[in-house]
C-alpha cells in the first residue's frame, strides 16, 4: 500500500482498473486515500480478503464512492477476519480506501485485498441492510457451466 500512496500529484487521479491485488504487510505510520474506478459505469467492484489481521490502533475504511468524505461502508480493524467479512460489492463504479496505522505493529499484520470490476451484482444477490447477501458463487458457477454446455 505505501508504494501507491507516495505524496505526488498522481496520487489524486482515479486509477481506472478491471482488478487489482493490494498487499500491506507492517506498514507504520501511515495515512493514506486512494480511489478506484471501473472502466464502465454499468460495472461495481468486489472487494475479499485473502488474508486480513490489522492491529486494533490501524483501521482500512472503506468508503463506496469516489471520495473519503461522509459515511464509510466498513471500518475494518482487529475485531474483523477474513471469515466474517465475505465478498463485499461497491453500488458505485468507484471505490475509496483509507489506511490508517500507527506506530506500531508486527510482522503478522497487514493485508491481501483482491478487488475486481464485475457487472452488477444485483442479478445474483439481494440488497440487505445495504450489503449484498446471497449465493453469489453458485449462481455464478452454474452460469459459466451452462454456457459451457451451450458452446460444445
Amino acid at each position: 500500500m505505501q508504494s501507491l500512496c507516495k505524496n505526488h500529484f498522481l496520487q489524486n487521479l482515479y486509477r481506472k482498473i478491471d482488478g487489482a491485488l493490494l498487499w500491506s504487510q507492517n506498514e507504520r505510520n501511515l495515512e493514506c486515500v486512494i480511489t478506484f474506478q471501473t472502466h464502465s459505469i454499468l460495472q461495481r467492484f468486489m472487494l475479499r480478503f485473502d488474508f486480513l489481521q490489522l492491529d486494533c490502533n490501524d483501521h482500512l475504511y472503506i468508503y463506496d464512492g469516489a471520495h473519503a468524505v461522509g459515511t464509510y461502508k466498513f471500518d475494518l480493524s482487529c475485531k474483523n477476519t477474513k471469515q466474517n467479512l465475505g465478498a463485499m460489492f461497491t453500488r458505485t463504479n468507484y471505490v475509496t480506501l483509507k489506511y490508517v496505522t500507527d506506530a506500531w505493529g508486527t510482522e503478522s499484520n497487514g493485508f491481501k485485498l483482491v478487488i475486481t470490476a464485475v457487472k452488477d451484482p444485483s442479478k445474483y444477490l439481494t440488497l440487505k441492510n445495504g450489503v449484498f447477501v446471497g449465493g453469489f458463487r453458485r449462481k455464478w458457477m452454474s452460469q459459466i457451466i451452462s454456457k459451457g454446455e451451450n458452446e460444445t
